[in-house]
């Protein structure tokens, strides 16, 4: 449990238009340390947009996102970040650095194995099971070291063993004081209270 949380993102009034249709205005709420927010609502409302406004890829919109504190942090889109050309090694090595991130070897193989990827670190990420590819894409979470996660389907595509290990270091990171922001189409398998904001598409 985390004693007076700091707020890690306000956003006020924040408003998007998107091929001359509004996905939402008005809108205004805070993430704070140990707190998840899921995004709820129908296909169109602009979920996945909301959260690449939030991630810094997209900046048309009106309204005000003020970041407190440290700010740094991932983005999971549902498209899957990985090559298959690469092994799951080689993609995380590749993508972390991307990003300025410095993991150790040994770091990337602990994740994999957490994650029941132990025995194909080291295959094409292309003979991998799509299942399997998000989990490798999931990695990326627990070596990232940043305590804002922006997460869009991340249950998608994982059986119950995977669904269990993401809620497993999603619940690990909220504790440990970050911050989360997700859309999911299906309940949120996670223990911890779950704040919820629901967009709908305006008329």
């Amino acid at each position: 449990m985390i004693d007076s949380p700091l707020i890690l993102c306000h956003v006020r009034n924040l408003a998007c238009e998107r091929n001359q249709r509004t996905l939402f205005s008005g809108l205004s709420f805070r993430l704070e340390q140990g707190q998840i927010l899921h995004l709820k609502g129908p296909n169109g409302s602009g979920k996945t947009t909301l959260l690449r406004i939030l991630a810094g890829l997209f900046i048309d919109y009106d309204g005000q996102i003020e970041w407190q504190q440290d700010h740094r942090l991932i983005y999971a889109g549902h498209q899957y970040a990985v090559q298959g050309q690469l092994t799951p090694l080689e993609n995380l090595s590749f993508i972390l650095s991307l990003q300025g991130i410095a993991v150790a070897r040994d770091e990337i193989y602990r994740a994999l194995a957490d994650f029941g990827l132990e025995d194909t670190r080291f295959s094409l990420c292309r003979e991998l099971s799509e299942g399997q590819r998000k989990r490798v894409t999931l990695c990326r979470l627990s070596l990232s070291k940043r305590p804002i996660w922006l997460l869009d389907e991340p249950y998608s595509a994982l059986d119950e063993a995977g669904a269990a290990l993401l809620s497993g270091i999603c619940e690990q990171h909220l504790l440990s004081g970050g911050g989360l922001v997700m859309t999911s189409h299906q309940a949120v398998p996670i223990t911890q209270p779950i704040d919820t904001l629901e967009l709908q598409p305006c008329l």
